[in-house]
């Protein structure tokens, strides 16, 4: 799993700024945490933290809920709460819920007007930021 979620992204952004890339987007985790008890949140804070050094003029993290949608696998835990997230999700976007779960086309679209952008410097994306974006447009 970390080969996955943290040396391949890693590579991934090292190989494509050689190539001329200005701009890095990557989808982490809100619990990113290099403190956190849990190992998946510490290995996100892993990847934020190393990217961080790689000299683009601009890094994009986005970090969203758990990402609800289609998957190829079958994830039992994921599948469970992302039942329940869509059965108590409100409409209206101001509910707490909504903190917790996000579909992941929002985190699609988002990155997209994400990557237009005209900025510069690294720029972290809660999800209800993500949300916001993905609904609304560019601005924060």
């Amino acid at each position: 799993m970390y080969r996955i979620d943290v040396e391949y992204p890693l590579t991934f952004a090292r190989l494509a700024l050689e190539k001329g890339a200005n701009h890095f987007l990557v989808v982490s985790s809100m619990n990113a945490n290099q403190q956190s008890l849990f190992w998946y949140s510490r290995m996100k804070a892993d990847l934020e933290e190393q990217l961080k050094k790689i000299p683009y003029a601009k890094i994009s993290i986005l970090q969203p809920a758990l990402l609800l949608g289609k998957r190829k696998e079958f994830r039992l835990g994921e599948r469970m709460a992302g039942i329940v997230f869509q059965r108590l999700l409100s409409p209206n976007k101001s509910s707490f819920l909504n903190k917790w779960a996000i579909e992941a086309k929002a985190v699609a679209t988002a990155m997209y007007r994400i990557a237009q952008k005209d900025t510069s410097g690294i720029e972290i994306y809660g999800s209800e930021q993500i949300q916001a974006i993905a609904e609304q447009g560019l601005d924060r």
